[in-house]
């Protein structure tokens, strides 16, 4: 199963769907709508709906009271499109300090199917790594970070079952920003042991989706086994969606295919 786990939303609600039509003709069989904010501007999720899309009908925004039971029930449905959705927000985290929102805005976060945070220090990535109640992290390889990729911080992680998240519309950049990105990505994946990634488009607009075969030749750029990139957007953001909790087994159950691995896990 094709996954991307990282389409940004945060435009209007005709540009997510042109995002998610394109996707879905793409080839990608499921995918999560990313908000991303600052976690001190959380409680501004509130506002924001969870859209979902029909490829025959008009789009309606999820109902916030019970997102998860809504796509359930969208998924039972004859009319339910092949493409999956999910939702999943990114916060971008300063600070271990600010460590004590996540679970302050407990209640609100679990609208979302997926949690991600995007640390940018060194400290918070460390707490990312090893205390924080997360999915994701996603650190924001374009840019020139302010610490390395430590193999022990890493097997933290990895350990508690988060997976890393590497963004290839950073390649759609000037050639600065591209340089520190592939920089960034050749030492994430040999700190991580080319494990426990997943690759995402991290698009804002449908012109940065590219196809799965497209993301899978990007084994060459990097220099890794073409069966290695493929498994980053297949087996391990199924991984991602087995840690997302007991709360969504059923939601797996319905998008895995029968051959996958964590199948049998979700039969409930």
């Amino acid at each position: 199963m094709f996954s991307d786990l990282n389409i940004i939303v945060d435009q209007s609600e005709a540009d997510a769907k042109d995002q998610f039509l394109t996707a879905h003709s793409y080839g990608w069989k499921c995918v999560a709508f990313s908000h991303v904010c600052h976690i001190n501007q959380v409680a501004s999720l509130k506002n924001l709906p969870l859209l979902e899309f029909n490829l025959e009908a008009p789009s309606q925004p999820a109902k916030t009271v019970s997102a998860k039971k809504a796509l359930l029930k969208q998924l039972a449905s004859s009319n339910s499109p092949s493409t999956k959705q999910l939702h999943r927000v990114t916060l971008i985290i300063d600070d271990v300090s600010q460590q004590h929102l996540l679970s302050k805005n407990q209640e609100l976060l679990s609208r979302y199917h997926l949690i991600a945070v995007q640390p940018t220090s060194e400290k918070a990535f460390v707490a990312a790594c090893s205390t924080m109640d997360i999915d994701i992290i996603s650190v924001d390889l374009k840019e020139r970070l302010p610490f390395y990729f430590k193999i022990t911080t890493i097997h933290q992680a990895v350990q508690r079952g988060i997976v890393f998240e590497i963004n290839y519309s950073h390649l759609i950049m000037e050639s600065k920003t591209r340089r520190n990105f592939i920089s960034n990505v050749y030492s994430l994946l040999r700190s991580a042991g080319a494990k426990d990634i997943i690759v995402s488009s991290g698009a804002t607009s449908s012109i940065q989706l590219r196809s799965p075969h497209d993301v899978a030749n990007l084994s060459i750029l990097f220099d890794i086994n073409s069966g290695k990139m493929e498994e980053f957007i297949t087996k391990a953001p199924e991984k991602c969606l087995y840690h997302a909790g007991n709360s969504i087994f059923s939601l797996l159950h319905s998008i895995l295919s029968p051959d996958s691995p964590l199948f049998p896990l979700c039969i409930i």
